[in-house]
């Protein structure tokens, strides 16, 4: 079998990737667009992680992943994530941060909290970042 980066992931992993790139999403439009529902940047961008992944948006896993309750479970599931995966993850992220034009200092502590639920620090998120706009030319 082929190892692509949607095959690499089961159904819950992706669920769980896809609920955090949400949440980052709201926090982005509560700071930048004053509103509690994603911007049409965002939207977008989750729309295109899902099919990137070959996931289903309105399967019933987000709705489990994206409960209240469900924190526990959710960074549980992202623990399991194959090391190889994280960085794109990481600059995933980094987009839906950037998605509506700007990064707000909030939005992006945040994102920095949930990450460091899963073994990647701010350092390392950080380095990650700049080593993909350095290997884009858009250092």
């Amino acid at each position: 079998m082929e190892q692509t980066l949607h095959n690499l992931l089961n159904p819950d992993q992706k669920a769980a990737i896809l609920t955090v790139l949400k949440w980052v999403g709201l926090w982005v439009a509560m700071d930048v667009c004053d509103g509690a529902e994603l911007g049409s940047n965002s939207a977008a961008l989750l729309n295109r992680t899902a099919s990137f992944l070959k996931f289903d948006p309105s399967s019933r896993l987000l709705k489990i992943y994206e409960q209240e309750d469900a924190e526990e479970l959710l960074f549980d599931t992202l623990n399991t994530i194959p090391d190889v995966v994280k960085p794109w993850f990481v600059v995933e992220s980094y987009l839906m941060l950037s998605s509506e034009g700007t990064i707000t200092e909030r939005a992006m502590n945040i994102a920095l909290s949930y990450f460091e639920k899963f073994g990647i620090t701010q350092a390392n998120y950080l380095e990650i970042v700049q080593a993909a706009y350095i290997a884009t030319g858009d250092s």
